[in-house]
Order: structure tokens, then C-alpha cells, then sequence
């Protein structure tokens, strides 16, 4: 009888990068009026379908993940750019990271869509993104609570990485609430004895986050834009991953982000690479752009670890 195939490890596959030190993820959003006419697939004029857009997006991926296989730590196509082509979109994104395995067969990919539902919808997603598509991690939203995520987070192996402090200008509207946990929460969480009271709601949900560690791999997202928060999330999730976008076109401090989000090990964290390197050419030549840009942008995440 033949082996299984042994099952890919989100943590083993990041420690492998990270051991290496690559510390970009490079993120894939696709937008058809911004990429460049030499990608198969992309038109001008309106008369564009939604299998040409879709066919537009994956060629675009495909040759950002070629340029880029051998430096990125990390890949994370966008399900909603993807939405834009339709029924079309998902069967190409699912091609995309069947190429990316291919392709890029040490790298994890993070599929970017944000679910959060009941526990019996997240089933399908599950089964969609970790069985059909082979990710090996997803984002996910907490508001639903641990319950509703049950589907994610008893996947062995895989990763569920949950929005704790995002972005966005808007970001803190909600998350920096001030919430005061009941008797039984802080009961559960061992924190009787301290000091807190009220708490910003994202220091919550990465308290939660904390306590899922269980088969699954946790980790969360904290904007590059909220230099403190990322640092008071550190202090809760001493080891787990945190994917850091911002950095880049919202202007967050790289600095700032790689000190505070880097764990004790100088690892456990992911800058993500979006538009500002993904789109910075125009010409044929925009993938060795890309390229260029991933790569100064993992040397200077080395030279501020090299000099913390």
C-alpha cells in the first residue's frame, strides 16, 4: 500500500521561512483596470467578460508568484477581488493556488476572506478552502465566537487567523471599544487577581484567541497602523503568528512594526506586500518590479532585527 502524503504544517512551513528570513507576505488582489495590458486576459474598453477578467487575474497571480516564489514567506489571494469575475473568479483562484503549490511548494498560502457565520455554514467553508482548495490558512472574523469557528479550528495543521485590530481608518470604531468582561470570562482566562477591568475590545479578542489554541494553528491580524496596539497584542500572544498588513500604500512604520510585533524568537510575524508592490509598474516588467520591491522590503525588515 502507498503512503499518504504527509499533511502540509502551517507552523512548520512558516518556521521554514522564517529560518531562512523571509518575512513577507506577499498579498494577490487582483484589480483588472490596474493591471498592466500585457497580462493575457486584460483589455480596454468596457466589452470585457467575466471569464477575461478572471482569465486576467489569474495570469497576473501567476506571474507575481513566479517572480516571487523563491523570497516570499507567505501568499494570500483576496477572495473578494476574485468575486469581481463572478463563478469564474473561484475556479481560477482555486487554480492559482494549485499553481502556487506547484510553484512554490515550501510556501503557505493564506486564503484572505474574512468568514464568520454559524458553525454549520462554516462547515462548507472549511471543506471549500482547506479540502478543495488545499489553503493552509484563512482568515477568519471573531464575532461570531469560538462556537461558530469550531469547523476552522479543529483542523489539524491548518491555520485560522483572526482579525484583532485591522487597518483600516475606521478600524478602532469598534475595536477599540472599552469592554468589561463578565465574573465567568475573566474566571476562565485566570485574570481574577488583576487588573483588568476594561479592556479595548481588540485586547479581548486576542485574549480569546490565546485560549483557542487547540489543534489548529491561531493567529491574528494587526494593522501596521496601530503601532500600540500591535505591541499590547504581543504582550498577550507572546508566540503567535501575526500577520501585520499596512505597511506600504496606509503609510504604517515599518520599524515600528517589526519591534512590536516580533516575538521573543525575532520571529512569528508576516509584513504583507500589497498594492504598493504589487502594482508599482505598469510595464511588462511589473513582476521583476514586484520582485524588487519584496525584496527591499525583506532587507529592511533583516536590518531592524539585526539591530534590535
Amino acid at each position: 500500500m502507498l503512503d499518504q502524503p504527509k499533511e502540509r504544517d502551517l507552523l512548520q512551513l512558516l518556521d521554514a521561512r522564517w529560518g531562512e528570513r523571509k518575512y513577507v507576505c506577499v498579498g494577490l488582489d487582483p484589480v483588472y483596470e490596474r493591471i498592466p495590458l500585457s497580462v493575457p486576459g486584460r483589455h480596454e474598453g468596457s466589452d470585457v467578460d467575466r471569464l477575461e477578467k478572471a482569465v486576467a487575474f489569474y495570469n497576473f497571480c501567476v506571474m507575481q508568484v513566479n517572480a516571487t516564489a523563491d523570497i516570499a514567506a507567505a501568499y494570500k489571494p483576496n477572495t473578494a477581488f476574485f468575486e469581481a469575475a463572478g463563478g469564474w473568479g473561484y475556479e481560477l483562484l482555486g487554480l492559482l493556488i494549485r499553481h502556487i503549490r506547484r510553484e512554490a511548494p515550501g510556501v503557505p498560502i493564506i486564503v484572505d476572506a474574512k468568514r464568520a457565520d454559524i458553525g454549520k455554514t462554516n462547515v462548507g467553508t472549511a471543506e471549500l478552502i482547506f479540502d478543495i482548495y488545499e489553503a493552509d490558512a484563512l482568515t477568519v472574523n471573531p464575532y461570531f465566537g469560538e462556537e461558530a469557528l469550531r469547523p476552522f479550528l479543529s483542523r489539524p495543521h491548518k491555520g485560522v487567523v483572526v482579525l484583532c485590530r485591522t487597518s483600516n481608518p475606521g478600524a478602532g470604531e469598534f475595536q477599540n471599544m472599552l469592554v468589561r468582561p463578565s465574573f465567568e470570562q475573566l474566571s476562565a482566562l485566570g485574570l481574577l487577581d488583576s487588573e483588568w477591568e476594561s479592556i479595548p475590545l481588540y485586547q479581548w479578542v486576542a485574549m480569546q484567541v490565546r485560549q483557542w489554541q487547540t489543534e489548529g494553528s491561531c493567529a491574528v491580524v494587526v494593522g501596521a497602523t496601530a503601532p500600540e496596539e500591535l505591541y499590547e497584542t504581543r504582550l498577550i500572544l507572546p508566540w503567535a503568528t501575526i500577520l501585520i498588513p499596512g505597511v506600504g500604500a496606509q503609510q504604517g512604520d515599518l520599524g515600528k512594526s517589526v519591534l512590536n510585533g516580533m516575538s521573543a524568537a525575532q520571529k512569528a510575524f508576516l509584513i504583507n506586500a500589497g498594492s504598493k508592490e504589487l502594482y508599482a509598474s505598469a510595464g511588462a516588467d511589473f513582476a521583476q518590479v514586484t520582485r524588487a520591491g519584496v525584496k527591499t522590503l525583506n532587507t529592511s525588515i533583516g536590518e531592524i532585527l539585526d539591530a534590535a
